[in-house]
């Protein structure tokens, strides 16, 4: 159901929950639909909640006021719309008629009172009463169990690690294209090359900023770009914008170089990022909390004049290759071993 929903299969998506009568009960982000509520993100709200299990009380009240909102900014037809045909409305008729004919004559104003529709508070004030019962009412405490927060791409990145699994016990081959659907090596095909014909999604950035390298983890879950100004940046292949399920990058705090970055690799797992700046520094970043766990000033040899060329990650263990030099990430320190490493570098920068 995640996957059918994170691909817009809505269609799919609503046939699934009421053949099943498994309803998908997730979000990518408690935090963030609280936030839209705060805000009137009505859009992303009703969307959101249209997946969840809340309480009849809870979402009349979000539907009245998402009605008088749209109200107050004289989108009347949609309003009406929202009113007549959507099921916590409806309910809401049955429940308590009196409240509904309210919210009907307020709509059929031809000025509308604020004061009189909020009944004197503040819309901000009710959002954030709104935001508050949604996180804290009692159906909510009581089926933790059963209200998720779900990261995106969790499909995918369960039968990742279902693969891995069966490559480690011997299952699968190693290194080896894989036929998911009928668990065996696929025999190796040449296949022509094709150019791209289409742009899938554009990512936007400043006026004064611009990427200098981009690259998708293993798993395909992140894809990161190194930009001219030194932020490194993951992203919504889907959606074109910042990951904001990342706590880090909600609050504004991101994976940061003093110079421009030029190059970054993820190691094979996809839990870790190497990235380079102009000014020959190499950082490696946890990419989940974003936080910096290795540093190596002046990697390359000629770190103030060459900036650093990743060439990837060693498949055996954590090994950056940079160049013709090779370091290890549990260690902090330069591999003695060079001969391998420049041999294995080579052979990584030739398939880059």
């Amino acid at each position: 159901m995640m996957f059918c929903k994170e691909n817009s299969l809505f269609r799919t998506l609503q046939c699934l929950q009421e053949e099943s009568r498994v309803s998908l009960n997730a979000v990518d982000s408690l935090d963030a639909l609280l936030s839209d509520i705060n805000k009137g993100h009505w859009d992303s709200v009703l969307q959101a909640v249209s997946y969840l299990s809340l309480p009849a009380n809870i979402l009349q009240d979000l539907y009245s006021q998402v009605v008088l909102e749209l109200a107050e900014l004289r989108e009347v037809d949609t309003a009406h719309h929202l009113l007549r045909e959507t099921a916590p409305m409806n309910s809401l008729k049955q429940a308590n008629p009196e409240r509904y004919l309210r919210i009907e004559a307020l709509i059929k104003k031809n000025h509308f009172d604020a004061n009189e529709a909020y009944e004197g508070l503040s819309k901000e004030k009710i959002r954030g009463h709104l935001a508050q019962n949604v996180s804290t009412c009692a159906e909510l405490r009581a089926c933790l169990g059963t209200l998720f927060v779900a990261a995106p791409s969790r499909l995918l990145a369960l039968v990742g690690q279902a693969m891995k699994w069966q490559q480690h016990v011997g299952l699968l081959p190693k290194n080896a294209r894989i036929d998911v659907f009928r668990g065996v090596a696929k025999d190796s095909e040449v296949e022509a090359e094709q150019c791209p014909t289409m742009i899938a999604r554009r990512v936007k950035f400043g006026e004064k900023s611009h990427p200098e390298c981009v690259t998708f983890s293993p798993d395909g879950q992140f894809c990161v770009s190194g930009s001219v100004d030194g932020f490194v940046e993951v992203w919504d292949h889907q959606t074109g914008t910042l990951r904001k399920d990342l706590q880090y990058q909600d609050e504004g705090s991101f994976m940061m170089h003093e110079k421009a970055v030029i190059a970054v690799a993820f190691n094979k797992d996809s839990e870790l990022l190497a990235s380079g700046s102009q000014d020959g520094q190499v950082k490696v970043w946890r990419v989940a909390t974003g936080q910096c766990v290795r540093r190596y000033e002046k990697a390359h040899n000629e770190g103030a004049i060459v900036a650093p060329k990743i060439a990837g990650y060693s498949e055996q263990e954590d090994l950056i290759f940079v160049t013709r030099y090779c370091f290890s990430v549990a260690s902090g320190g330069l591999e003695q071993t060079l001969k391998v490493a420049e041999k294995e570098a080579s052979t990584l920068s030739d398939h880059g």
